[in-house]
Formats: C-alpha cells, sequence, structure tokens
C-alpha cells in the first residue's frame, strides 16, 4: 500500500503574529477524552539532523552501478529523508501512544521468526483518516488512525503489516524511484516509448511490486497463528475505505423532537446504494485492482487448514480499544478538515455506543458551528459535498443539511449545543461555541424571542380555541375584518406546517437561563446597531484617522505593543531552479540554522523577548515542546483554511493551546521565513523575506485575536 500525502504547504513568507487563548487539556480517557499525543521520550532517529541520516543512507548505494542509477538513487536517499524528516516532526505522526504500541505488540508476533525484520522496524501511528499504510526504505511503518479505525480484527493488522514489511525488506521504494527515473529518461527499453506508454510502465512497475508485497507478504502472515478466514476482509476494508467505519441509519429524532418536526421533504425515501467497485480500471494506478488481490489471496489459502488459528493473538480488549481511540479521533480529524458532515455523522454513531459523552458532544457542537457559518456565510458548498455524491446511510445526513435553510441550521445547531451545555456545563470549549452559535442566530439569522412559540401545537390549539364550536363560522361572522384577519393569521401560523421552526424551542422558551442568554444576544445585537448608525461625519472622521494611522505605518513601522513573542520553526528554503531537484536541502538546513540564529540576535537588539520552538533543535527529553509544535500546526492549518475562504471562526482545537499562553506567558506566536531562488534563466539569485505583522497567507492582513 502506498500512503498518498500532502507533506506540506507553500504558506508564503511571512512571520504570523496571533494570540491564543484556550481551555486546558483534557484527561486520557474515553468519557473526557482528547486527541492523543505523544508522549516520553522521543525516538532518536526523530531528532537526529536529516542530513546525518540521508549520508548514513546514502552508504548503502552500490558504487559499481551505472552512474544514471547512481544519481537516482541519490536523490531519491535526499528528497525522501527530507520530506520525511519533516512530516515526523510536523505532529501529524504519534509515538508512545495506545495505538503505537499495541501495533508494536501486533508486529511483535508478526516477525518473531524473521531475523531481517525483527527489532528492525520503527512503528507509528499516524493523524490521518486516510486508510492506509506505508512503509519507508529505513524501517519506518507508518499506520494511519483511518485504517484502525476500519479493521475487523487483529489479524487483519497483521497481514497489513506483513505487507508493508516486505516492502521493507526488498527495497521496493527505493527500487521504484530508480525505476521510474529510467522511465522518465527513457533509458534502456524505454528509449522510444510515447508519454502515455511511460505512465503505463511506471504503474505497471509499480503493481508489480506491490503483488510482491502481497505474496511474500502472505507467506510471512502464514508462519503465524493468525486466521486466514479473516484475510479476504481486508481486501474488503480497503474497497469500501471511501466510507464511514460503519453505515448506520440516521435517525431523524437526532435532531427533532415533539415539537420540532421537519418536513418529510427534508428527508430522502431511500438512500443511495453502496457500490465499492472491486474491478476498476488500475491500467495507470500504482495500485492492482481489489478483485486481482482477492484472487491471489483466495487461490493462497483455499486448500489450507485454519484450525486453531485466531484473530486476536495480543488482545481483543486492546484492539477494540485502540479502535474506539481511533474512531474518536477521526471525528478531531474530520474537524480539522472542515468536513462537517462526516464529524457529525462519526459523532452520532459513537454515541449509540457512548451516549452523553462529552468529548462526542463537543465535536458534534463544534462541527454543528462550522456548518453554521460557513452557511451563514453563502458558501456552505466548500465545506459540505453534494449528497448525491454520498452513498449509504450517511446520505441522509448530508441531505438533510443540504435541505436546511440558515434560520434552520442555526436553530437546530443552538437546540444541539444548549443541551449539551446542560450535560456538561464544566466544559468552556462547549459553552463559548453555545454561545458563539447565539450570537449567529441573533445577528445572521436576525430571530428574536418573539418568534418562537413557547407552547405546543395541541396548547396554542386549545387557548386559541381553534377547530372548536369558537371557531365556527357563525362565530366568525360577529368578529371585525381586523379580527378576522388577525384570526386566519393566527390558526395559519399554528396549523400550517411550514411554520415547524416555531415550534423548534418550546421547551427551552419555558427555561429562563435560555431566555436571560437570549435576551443577552439581543442586547448586544442592539448596541451593535447603535454603533453602526453613527452619523457620517464622525464616520468620515474615524476614517481619517485610520488613514493617517496607515501613514505612520508606512513610514515608521508598527510598534507590536508586546513584550514577548514565541517563534514557531523558523523557515530558510533554498531553491535553484537550474537543478533537476529545485530544493537545496543541505544548504536549505544549514541556512535555517542560521536564520534562528540571526532571529535571536536580532530579538536582542529589539529588546523583545524570543522563545523559538525550533525542531532541528530537539533533544530526546524534548516530548513537551514535540506536543506544542503539533497543537500549533494542527491551530495553523485550520485557521489557514478558514483564511483562505474568508472565514472567521473560532478554531476546532482552540481550548487544547490555552495552556501554552501560560506556559510561554505570551498570548503572541509567530511563524517566520526565507525562501532564496536562483533563477534557471539567469545566474541572479533572488531572496524574498516579509517582514511585519501579517499572516502566513502571502501578505495582507494583521493581527489575529481571540
Amino acid at each position: 500500500m502506498k500512503f498518498s500525502m500532502l507533506m506540506g504547504r507553500i504558506i508564503g513568507i511571512s512571520i504570523v503574529v496571533v494570540c491564543l487563548v484556550v481551555p486546558s487539556l483534557l484527561a486520557q480517557d474515553l468519557e473526557n477524552y482528547s486527541p492523543l499525543r505523544s508522549s516520553g521520550i522521543i525516538p532518536k532517529h526523530i531528532t537526529r539532523l536529516a542530513s546525518d541520516k540521508y549520508r548514513e543512507a546514502k552508504r548503502n548505494i552500490d558504487l559499481n552501478q551505472r552512474l544514471s542509477d547512481y544519481k537516482a538513487e541519490d536523490r531519491f536517499y535526499m528528497e525522501s529523508t527530507f520530506l520525511m524528516d519533516e512530516f515526523l516532526l510536523s505532529g501529524k505522526v504519534i509515538f508512545n501512544d495506545p495505538l503505537s504500541e499495541y501495533i508494536n505488540k501486533v508486529a511483535d508476533v508478526l516477525f518473531a521468526k524473521d531475523d531481517s525484520l525483527k527489532g528492525k522496524l520503527k512503528i507509528y501511528t499516524i493523524k490521518s483518516p486516510s486508510v492506509n499504510a506505508f512503509a519507508t526504505d529505513d524501517g519506518i511503518i507508518l499506520v494511519t488512525m483511518g485504517l484502525l479505525a476500519q479493521l475487523e480484527n487483529e489479524a487483519q493488522l497483521a497481514f497489513i503489516l506483513a505487507h508493508e514489511g516486505i516492502h521493507f525488506k526488498k527495497k521496493h521504494s527505493v527500487d521504484i524511484f530508480v525505476e521510474q527515473a529510467r522511465i522518465e529518461k527513457g533509458q534502456g527499453t524505454y528509449g522510444r516509448t510515447s508519454i502515455k506508454e511511460k505512465i503505463i510502465a511506471k504503474s505497471h512497475y509499480s503493481k508489480d511490486m506491490e503483488l510482491e508485497a502481497d505474496k511474500m507478504g502472505m507467506e510471512l502472515f502464514l508462519e503465524t497463528n493468525y486466521s486466514i478466514k479473516v484475510l479476504n476482509g481486508v481486501c474488503d476494508v480497503l474497497q469500501y475505505s471511501y466510507l464511514p467505519f460503519d453505515d448506520l441509519k440516521f435517525e431523524r429524532s437526532f435532531f427533532e423532537t415533539e415539537d420540532l418536526v421537519f418536513p418529510e421533504t427534508y428527508y430522502l425515501e431511500e438512500v443511495a446504494g453502496i457500490q465499492g467497485d472491486d474491478d476498476d480500471d488500475d491500467s495507470r494506478s500504482t495500485h492492482p485492482n481489489i478483485r486481482k488481490r482477492r484472487q491471489i489471496i483466495k487461490k493462497r489459502i483455499e486448500k489450507l487448514d485454519n484450525e486453531g488459528k485466531k484473530k486476536f493473538i495480543v488482545s481483543e480488549k486492546e484492539f477494540i480499544r485502540i479502535r474506539d481511540i481511533s474512531r474518536f479521533e477521526l471525528s478531531n480529524m474530520y474537524l480539522v478538515n472542515r468536513e462537517y458532515a462526516l464529524c457529525v455523522y462519526n459523532s452520532y454513531m459513537l454515541l449509540k455506543k457512548y451516549p452523553d459523552n462529552r468529548y462526542l458532544d463537543k465535536m458534534m457542537v463544534k462541527a454543528l458551528y462550522g456548518l453554521v457559518k460557513y452557511r451563514n456565510g453563502g458558501i456552505l458548498e466548500t465545506v459540505h459535498d453534494s449528497y448525491k455524491s454520498i452513498e449509504g446511510n450517511s446520505q441522509q445526513l448530508y441531505h438533510f443539511i443540504k435541505k436546511l435553510k440558515a434560520k434552520e441550521l442555526n436553530v437546530v445547531a443552538l437546540r444541539f449545543a444548549w443541551n449539551a451545555m446542560q450535560r456538561h456545563p464544566e466544559d468552556e470549549a462547549i459553552k463559548k461555541h453555545t454561545n458563539e452559535l447565539f450570537k449567529e442566530l441573533v445577528f445572521e439569522a436576525k430571530l428574536t424571542p418573539d418568534y418562537f412559540f413557547d407552547k405546543s401545537r395541541q396548547e396554542l390549539m386549545v387557548v386559541e380555541k381553534i377547530d372548536t364550536v369558537a371557531d365556527s363560522e357563525e362565530n366568525m361572522e360577529v368578529l371585525s375584518k381586523y379580527e378576522k384577519i388577525r384570526r386566519k393569521k393566527v390558526v395559519k401560523e399554528i396549523k400550517g406546517e411550514e411554520y415547524f421552526l416555531k415550534y423548534a424551542m418550546v421547551d427551552l422558551m419555558n427555561d429562563t437561563d435560555f431566555i436571560d442568554a437570549f435576551e443577552n444576544q439581543m442586547d448586544d445585537y442592539e448596541k451593535d446597531q447603535e454603533e453602526n448608525s453613527e452619523d457620517y461625519s464622525v464616520i468620515r472622521e474615524k476614517r481619517r484617522e485610520k488613514r493617517l494611522e496607515r501613514k505612520i505605518i508606512r513610514k515608521k513601522g508598527k510598534a507590536l505593543g508586546i513584550e514577548k513573542i514565541v517563534l514557531v520553526d523558523p523557515m530558510y528554503r533554498v531553491i535553484d531552479q537550474r537543478r533537476h531537484t529545485e530544493v537545496s536541502y543541505l544548504v536549505s538546513e544549514i541556512s535555517q540554522m542560521n536564520y534562528i540564529e540571526q532571529l535571536g540576535r536580532n530579538a536582542d537588539r529589539t529588546k523583545l523577548e524570543v522563545s523559538i520552538l525550533n525542531t532541528n533543535k530537539l533533544k530526546v527529553s524534548d516530548i513537551e515542546k514535540f506536543n506544542d509544535h503539533a497543537i500549533l500546526n494542527e491551530w495553523l492549518s485550520e485557521l489557514l483554511d478558514h483564511d483562505g475562504d474568508n472565514m472567521e471562526l473560532t478554531i476546532g482545537n482552540q481550548e487544547q493551546v490555552k495552556y501554552l499562553t501560560e506556559k510561554y506567558n505570551t498570548k503572541y506566536f509567530g511563524w517566520t521565513g526565507v525562501i532564496s531562488i536562483r533563477s534557471s534563466k539567469g545566474p541572479e539569485a533572488f531572496w524574498f523575506l516579509v517582514g511585519g505583522i501579517v499572516t502566513l497567507y502571502l501578505f495582507p492582513y494583521a493581527l489575529y485575536k481571540f
């Protein structure tokens, strides 16, 4: 299997100063769950400089091979070492955690009889919802949480590890890279091939490696006492990897109440069936299709005896726990990726097993908040896939969200958030998001307490004497024209299905705390309206002052007004467009270290206290710094995604980083970097450094405060 991942993003050469305010980290149990972080001692190979790891790997290159192959292999070790190093330090990879520890126990059972693999592998978990695993040339096996969440048993995990172990043992990643370099250059038998033929040749060679890993991995697996009957299930896991971890019916009662009932048109009569084609065209794919892999497995095991074989050798109980943890993690990963409907559905399924779970309720509240913000912003489609593209029971939820009008989605989200806050009154994140949803209801949806009924439909019909003798035509005749108009309007609102939303808060409109919160938001809204209605002369004077302020800033710069800042992993990248490998990795590493030292000297001159989180200088004992960096990276990743769509939201992991502001005694964190480029069109070298207070997304913004 090949894990496809964007190793990073070009985020511009800039500095970001941000203010972070968040609640404390949560305890590590499923009721008070918080996303996993690494623990203990950082593995030594992670703290080593990438340049040292590259030079060590380079010693494995055969000096007697043809020069072009030598260069290709050298380029492979250079690129893969530095990119993998960047990935290992990104915070996406975790170690010394329950998941990685369990996977390593399974690996110990699996590789016990193979001296070339036993004790030679370093196995970690990746925070990714993708269903995958991959092995590197230097013996690192990475398993995604998305894969762990989908597995049915331990034996399936063992087979996947066997497959990846063979990739390492046979050095497939190096072989594929070198062979593809030959194909690209048209060497040997590839000399007269077309572009299409080259693509197919690359695909064919890669598929050969995958099939070899399947076959040899199978032999390794058969040496163990794991059940062979689970192997067809591995193919199922891969075939249906695009689906959620289960396919549970989405009950309309989850968001409805006795009084709030949505129109039938908001629900599909029947959801789309699950297709999951296992015989897709793989002529240009790096992997053989699932059907071919099924056939190989079936042929090899059809005559074998499964008696005494087990689905679990290490521990069934531990497997179920790490799978549940992975599924809990999925909710947070979907949230960070802005896949809000997936977060809702994933949390919904888990709440079936863990009702009223604080973490899951919080994930649900945050996802609904995200949907509300994007719906109110008029760009819901940015974060919400078309329900027509969804298969299985989750399609019902996608359709429901799409059908909801903005104010209806606001109401659904606030109702859930308010009830979650009652269940978990101590949770500051739920409280904050509930308050934000109240603000959206008042400021954006323009709904007031008067809009909602405080009695059920049946109660109102009794109060208004609808469908009674008093409501007869004879009694209507004695009413004045205006009384008749009012009467018809009241009857229509009470009985009309199109007014279903007015019944959404019947229970809450009799809750004094809810009413107080509603009225507080109304007060804030009225103050906001008053401020926006200042007379033109005042507005004009404020604009003049702003122009003057900008003019002064252009001439003299702007004082930060802060005493301390934390710089997060300052970046320096040297690019030479004249070379095949444009990034000069070795020069970049040295330049980065020099740049960080220069930042420290500059800070001393400005009397600004600066702390630098530098992952290139981590010691094995620096686990806190490693995790701090991971938290900030996750925060920044989501911020940039929102910023790219011109959206301002409370970031999903906001409560996880409050302790960083206390730990470092500052609310300000910055990202800065330099890119040096030597153009292929001439001898000139260009370098770019953007100073000042701007965001990572190229240039125009200022200071973020939360």
